[in-house]
């Protein structure tokens, strides 16, 4: 091979070496961005996670409180219901009271 041709072949050596060279780097590069990337995105990850838990056990704590609330209303419900009945029953008793006051009265007022 002629010494001129070996030349040739490496500088076109050199030059596939340098293109190879800057493909490298950038790769590199390219894989240290998306590297960090992913370790950003891992830890966003991780806070949704813990958020979401949160969500839940807040969610639960809100559905007890719920059916607690629930069930105090059926009870005051309840209770009313008894009292409105116990005030009709007053009601009557006051009326009977008052009609027997009213003949005491009349029998007093005629003897």
């Amino acid at each position: 091979m002629p010494e001129t041709a070996v030349v040739e072949e490496a500088k076109q050596l050199r030059q596939e070496y340098i293109t190879l060279k800057a493909n490298y780097d950038t790769i590199a590069q390219n894989l240290s961005a998306s590297s960090q990337e992913l370790i950003a995105q891992g830890q966003a990850l991780e806070v949704t996670s813990r958020e979401l838990v949160e969500y839940q056990l807040r969610l639960r704590m809100a559905e007890d409180n719920l059916g607690s609330s629930k069930k105090a209303l059926s009870a005051a419900e309840e209770k009313i219901v008894a009292l409105r009945s116990d005030y009709e029953f007053v009601l009557q008793e006051k009326a009977n009271l008052e009609g027997q006051v009213k003949q005491l009265q009349s029998m007093v007022v005629t003897t």
